[in-house]
């Protein structure tokens, strides 16, 4: 099935869903850690990690600045794009330590968090790619791009019966109909439907 304007195939005829389970977010992380290279397997997990946990679009995440980053307070100041709202997220203290990890070991020092080996920022393309060969190593049956750890985010947070409410504020949606759709497939939600 292709988009009603010819182009490229929609994404329900790509995958059956738009967001990663739990279980395969955690096959991505242990795949990063194949790399043994310090700097590209910390930079790749922090990639997945803050992804995941602060629902960053891809353009959100490249333009991350270490300026952005508290790490005495554990605070991550997220600039959203796309006319979201912006916000200041706690940093769990596994966060906190890749981040103090990966700055150690970025040898070109660089007002941006995610660079090259090279100190240049990484790109869309840059992050893309290392995501692909990640997706590979853990051999993921769905077809993955980073779009669906936003998604999964959002999922996660409502299947843990977070408040709509809190969602849309923690992922900047200025509407919560951006946000009600994560909520539509919690299937915890008819649980109790059935009981005896």
């Amino acid at each position: 099935m292709v988009n009603c304007r010819g182009g490229r195939p929609t994404n329900d005829s790509l995958r059956n869903r738009e967001y990663l389970l739990e279980s395969e977010i955690t096959r991505l992380i242990a795949a990063t850690k194949t790399n043994k290279d310090i700097f590209f397997a910390t930079r790749n997990h922090l990639i997945i990690l803050l992804s995941y946990r602060h629902g960053l679009r891809i353009s959100e995440l490249i333009a991350l600045k270490w300026a952005q980053i508290e790490l005495e307070e554990a605070r991550i100041h997220i600039k959203r794009l796309k006319g979201s709202n912006s916000g200041v997220h706690p940093m769990a203290a596994d966060e906190c330590r890749l981040v103090a990890k990966l700055r150690k070991n970025q040898q070109v020092k660089s007002p941006w968090m995610f660079t090259s080996k090279t100190g240049l920022v990484l790109t869309r393309d840059g992050v893309t790619k290392a995501l692909a060969t990640i997706a590979q190593i853990a051999k993921l049956e769905i077809k993955f791009h980073h779009h669906m750890l936003r998604h999964s985010c959002g999922y996660t947070l409502a299947a843990k019966g977070t408040d709509t409410r809190l969602i849309q504020e923690y992922l900047g949606h200025r509407s919560i109909e951006h946000t009600v759709g994560y909520t539509a497939l919690d299937p915890a939600r008819f649980e109790s439907l059935w009981e005896a």
